[in-house]
């Protein structure tokens, strides 16, 4: 699918409203009615006399039910600061911008904007507005920033040459080539966070115009939230995934939707209030009634189980959500962007996983034999820690092929922070052990 280019000259404001109130039935004086201003003041807004502010523009589409790409479209056009609050409930969601991706690349870094400030000697208000997007730091002032923040020389490159501003010209390859081709990049992970910033600004930008556009929008904003869950950035990991699953639902796309509701199960596994756990838990079963693929229904059922237990503590209900992903699963290819791994073989380890947790780690030790039997594969090493600990738990020693292949999983791992920790957790544990039981 080839999204076009944004090349039309785009209708003066005045005479959009004036046809969106038209089309939608609305007579002058019910419109301003509804929306909470004066009939002058909408015939001033739409013989272009007057530019209406951003809250009172959005009061107005939402007044005369303007379709929801068209309210993304104009609030952003009109008000791009405001854009980044009215937006965050519509299916489009708020627009990717610089100050966006120079607020993640600086909470990565771990410092505050007074620091930043103060190192490239403006006001925290300047820092500030460049993070809200309300204006852009001068070139010099950039170089500064991404120094402060060690970013990669591929990342400074990539920002500064982007058109973070300017409409997207037609010399760019598609959307869905571009989105291809960022998935399919082996290494050069720190630019992940850059690259698919860019691509999800673009894909936002053309899905105001063209629906077409929603659905590469929809998989890579899924695709984001799953590189910052891979990342521990759980509260960004959240909100991608309810931006995709918003999207998704407005086209029907079950199957995306699937996706990002799994990813926000995962991250509510780790970190949510427990009524907001129980609350989603619930809504997943709802989502099993969709018409889902047998991969995406896995997948929704694995991290769900995953939600069940480690979330909730539930280890039964994990258990059999576990085994339905097991069938659902079976001898059906990975789709997921990132690791084959992500499939059958994660509904197995969940099930062994819970089968520890209730108490029989023999159960587990004959669950994930026969995937660790010869070599042991790099892609299963969560399989392996499970196995080790269900050892562990039988009093057994530890193959030392499976140690040296937990310590060397940090490296495949490189750049997913929560993987690498876990993984330092897991060699601790089980090396200290190691050493008193000894290894076979």
């Amino acid at each position: 699918m080839d999204v076009q280019p944004l090349l039309a000259e785009p209708m003066p404001l005045g005479v959009e409203l004036r046809r969106l109130r038209m089309e939608r039935g609305f007579g002058l004086t019910e419109a301003a009615g509804r929306a909470g201003v004066s009939k002058a003041a909408l015939s001033q807004w739409e013989s272009g006399a007057r530019t209406p502010f951003g809250p009172s523009l959005d009061r107005l589409l939402s007044a005369i039910d303007a379709p929801y790409r068209v309210h993304a479209r104009l609030i952003e056009s009109t008000d791009p600061i405001h854009a980044r609050i009215a937006l965050v409930h519509n299916p489009l969601g708020a627009p990717v911008n610089l100050g966006q991706t120079l607020r993640a690349m600086r909470l990565r870094s771990g410092l505050t904007q007074s620091e930043v400030a103060r190192h490239v000697q403006v006001s925290q208000g300047i820092v500030a507005r460049w993070e809200s997007g309300e204006n852009f730091p001068s070139t010099e002032a950039l170089h500064a920033v991404l120094f402060l923040f060690r970013a990669s020389d591929e990342e400074v490159l990539y920002v500064l040459s982007s058109p973070w501003t300017d409409p997207l010209p037609d010399v760019l390859p598609s959307l869905r080539e571009r989105l291809s081709g960022m998935i399919g990049t082996e290494g050069g992970f720190s630019l992940m966070e850059v690259t698919s910033g860019l691509v999800q600004r673009d894909a936002w930008r053309q899905a105001t115009k063209f629906p077409e556009a929603d659905a590469v929008l929809s998989e890579v904003t899924v695709w984001r939230s799953s590189w910052f869950l891979d990342n521990a950035r759980i509260d960004e990991a959240k909100t991608s995934a309810r931006q995709a699953i918003r999207l998704a639902k407005a086209n029907d796309d079950w199957n995306t939707a699937a996706y990002g509701a799994a990813l926000l199960a995962h991250c509510l596994s780790w970190g949510a209030a427990k009524a907001e756990r129980r609350q989603v838990a619930a809504r997943l079963g709802e989502w099993l009634e969709r018409p889902l693929s047998k991969y995406w229904r896995g997948v929704l059922l694995c991290y769900g189980g995953s939600l069940w237990g480690y979330g909730l503590k539930d280890w039964k209900v994990s258990r059999e959500w576990g085994l339905r992903a097991m069938e659902e699963l079976r001898d059906t290819p990975s789709q997921t962007y990132r690791f084959p791994y992500t499939g059958f073989e994660t509904a197995v380890d969940l099930v062994a996983v819970s089968e520890l947790e209730l108490g029989y780690p023999e159960r587990a030790v004959q669950l994930l034999k026969p995937f660790l039997e010869g070599e042991m594969r790099k892609e299963r090493s969560w399989m392996m820690a499970s196995y080790l600990y269900a050892l562990k738990e039988l009093e057994e020693p530890l193959p030392a092929e499976g140690l040296r292949l937990l310590s060397e999983a940090k490296l495949r791992f490189d750049g997913l922070q929560s993987s690498v920790l876990e993984f330092e957790r897991f060699e601790r544990h089980l090396s200290a052990y190691a050493r008193r039981k000894g290894t076979i």
